[in-house]
């Protein structure tokens, strides 16, 4: 990919937060499809569906931007490699606001109830994050907002093995690593 057309990346933080909120009303608004580049969004499909689908019903959105969505597994040693060639052969419709990267939670996402079960959920956001940036795969990351305690909560450590203690010092620990 050339430097003006890798992706840019866009974790969603807590699925019970706000995050998934505003991707979806940034696309429904036509703002994601404004960069030059693709954008591609960490978030569980099914949390994320439903959340559109409320916040159409509550007349927070007009309609449901339209994404494509692929399915993650982080566990290959070539992760980003195979995650960057199921994208090229997927027919993604050019109506598409983002691609969305499908990380699953472990359980049902009620927005504004933090359930400390998905913390491993947002950690993997951040993990994905972090692998596609260091291969040079997305060209930047934006990050949603999360919940420290729940991450902290769940026993949830950096990289290095220290506590979570937040994006910053994840990436920090991370880069080392």
């Amino acid at each position: 990919m050339t430097e003006e057309k890798r992706p840019l990346l866009i974790t969603t933080g807590e699925p019970a937060g706000i995050g998934m909120d505003v991707v979806l009303g940034l696309a429904a608004e036509g703002k994601l499809q404004d960069f030059a580049r693709p954008i591609w969004v960490t978030a569980d499909a099914k949390a994320m569906q439903t959340r559109a689908e409320k916040l159409v019903a509550a007349g927070v959105l007009k309609s449901i931007p339209s994404w494509h969505t692929i399915n993650t597994d982080i566990n290959t040693d070539n992760f980003d490699v195979n995650l960057v060639e199921q994208i090229s052969k997927q027919d993604i419709d050019t109506d598409s606001a983002f691609i969305l990267l499908n990380i699953p939670c472990a359980a049902p996402v009620v927005c504004g109830q933090i359930n400390i079960a998905n913390s491993a959920m947002v950690a993997q956001q951040l993990d994905i994050a972090h692998k596609l940036a260091i291969n040079n795969t997305v060209a930047a990351i934006v990050t949603g907002p999360l919940q420290k305690s729940a991450l902290i909560d769940a026993g949830i450590k950096l990289l290095d093995g220290t506590m979570f203690s937040g994006h910053t010092e994840f990436f920090y620990a991370a880069k080392w690593l």
